[in-house]
């Protein structure tokens, strides 16, 4: 099994639709999750973070396909089987930003 690093904030949405922003209200927090994949680390934080009653979503990747996270097609099944959103719309609660591979 791997470890990996999962970097999120809390923070509100402001407004609503398309133009919808997230204001972050704190600081950057880590999580750091025991699993084999970065897709599984994604649906164990998910659960961890749900288990507070707000909204959790994925950063966008803007950079590459503009998947949340930047994740393949292959994780973003994986994610789909657990039956876990992944979607990248602002809402208020936890974004998570990254998921980064320790060791």
């Amino acid at each position: 099994m791997s470890t990996f690093r999962v970097v999120y904030v809390k923070g509100r949405a402001l407004g609503t639709g398309l133009f919808a922003q997230f204001e972050p209200l704190t600081g950057q927090t880590m999580y750091s999750v025991e699993t084999t994949s970065r897709a599984s680390a994604y649906v164990k934080a998910y659960q961890h973070l749900a288990k507070f009653g707000l909204g959790v979503f994925a950063m966008k990747d803007t950079a590459g396909d503009g998947n949340p996270l930047g994740f393949s097609e292959a994780e973003m099944k994986v994610v789909q089987d657990a039956e876990i959103p992944f979607d990248s719309r602002p809402r208020s609660g936890f974004r998570i930003e990254k998921i980064v591979w320790e060791k």
